[in-house]
């Protein structure tokens, strides 16, 4: 053997002429190879002017003396280049990148942490079996790379979690995603140990529930308080003829024709605790009261529903027409108050009938104990005139 194993050093031979030769060359390697420390790794043509012992990784694209010597080590010594090629397990600091590398046989790797399936990894912190990355720092960035960026987090099955837990001394406070279904959830918890489901939505068909976990409902946004919660709209920019909140809803229909319904606020029950199940027992809905025409005629009409007792649909019982009309029992008033059926005004005695100026003339009312007898009566402004004869009520 005539070098040394691992840096090919070559020995001192016995007897051999002008042993400084080949001991300077021992020395020569030494010093450029104990300690590495490399200029840089991202160049590729020998520099035109390099200082005595500076030492470089090759770089991709090679030329010049460097030719076919990628990811080798040049060293400028003694005004020329010396090639060496690296073994496994050499290291390297890099200076215009202020990083370790090692070579793994066939490439440059940062030390410690470049190469691919590491178990664990921690930024200013310690990483576990449960937490393989950790980071401990103000603030974590994940940037583009020219476009846009995504964050995945992938689950096994819809059974496990794929969620962002917030935490407040390592006690959680908030979820958000998907955890023991597909349904997508924003949690709170107050102590890190009951949890409150705020928002749902349905993966299949997009339905909303607020304050619910599960959503088996056929109805696209709904709303449940455990405790009899009420939900509340609020306007905090003040009031005003244009302020208040609203709840606005709209059908995507055009053209818009006469009974054509724009939304709809119902009441009833669950009845079996289940949904989609329950029944609807009464509520109220806008309609269009003909047909539209966009910009300069839109007619609209309300209409009330209940349910009667021993029935399980809903029938209507009060309309607003598009020009003030108000209809009880029919679908079509023709005077400003309709009322098809039975018709019941307030009773009152002589002694305390209200006063008729301040109702005003035309108010109607009924005297129970009237001299001539129980009577309707009509104020005309000044007094109560009985209907029967027009003589004012004694």
């Amino acid at each position: 053997m005539t070098t040394t194993p691992n840096l090919t050093l070559p020995y001192l031979a016995a007897g051999q002429a002008q042993k400084h030769v080949t001991l300077n060359e021992s020395l020569r390697m030494l010093d450029a190879l104990v300690q590495l420390s490399a200029v840089s790794r991202a160049i590729s043509t020998p520099p035109a002017s390099p200082a005595e012992g500076h030492r470089y990784i090759i770089a991709a694209g090679a030329s010049g003396v460097w030719s076919g010597h990628v990811g080798k080590v040049a060293a400028f010594q003694d005004g020329g280049w010396m090639i060496y090629a690296p073994k496994e397990g050499w290291l390297v600091y890099v200076q215009d990148e202020d990083k370790l590398y090692a070579f793994d046989g066939a490439a440059w790797l940062v030390a410690g942490g470049a190469s691919q399936s590491q178990p664990l990894f921690g930024v200013n912190a310690t990483a576990d079996t449960t937490n393989r990355l950790s980071v401990s720092s103000p603030a974590t960035l994940f940037n583009h790379e020219g476009a846009g960026h995504q964050l995945k987090l992938n689950k096994a099955a819809a059974a496990q979690t794929a969620s962002i837990l917030f935490q407040t001394g390592f006690s959680g406070r908030a979820e958000i995603g998907t955890a023991g279904d597909d349904l997508f959830r924003l949690k709170t918890s107050a102590d890190g140990a009951t949890w409150r489901n705020v928002l749902t939505v349905d993966q299949t068909n997009g339905n909303t529930g607020v304050g619910i976990s599960t959503i088996s409902m056929s109805t696209r946004f709904n709303v449940e308080s455990p405790d009899g919660g009420t939900a509340r709209f609020v306007n905090a920019g003040g009031g005003g003829a244009g302020g208040g909140a609203g709840l606005l809803t709209y059908t995507w229909v055009t053209p818009v024709a006469a009974g054509d319904r724009f939304g709809q606020i119902l009441f009833g029950s669950l009845c079996d605790g289940t949904m989609p199940g329950g029944v609807n027992a009464a509520g109220f809905s806008a309609h269009a009261d003909g047909a539209w025409t966009v910009g300069s005629s839109h007619p609209s009409m309300i209409r009330f529903d209940t349910t009667p007792s021993g029935g399980a649909g809903r029938a209507e019982r009060l309309r607003i027409t598009s020009s003030g009309k108000v209809g009880i029992g029919t679908t079509t008033p023709s005077a400003t108050l309709h009322v098809n059926g039975e018709l019941r005004i307030g009773s009152f005695t002589v002694a305390g009938l209200p006063s008729a100026s301040t109702l005003g003339a035309g108010a109607v009312v009924f005297v129970s104990n009237e001299s001539g007898g129980a009577v309707l009566a009509f104020s005309d402004g000044t007094n109560w005139r009985r209907v029967t004869d027009r003589a004012i009520v004694t």
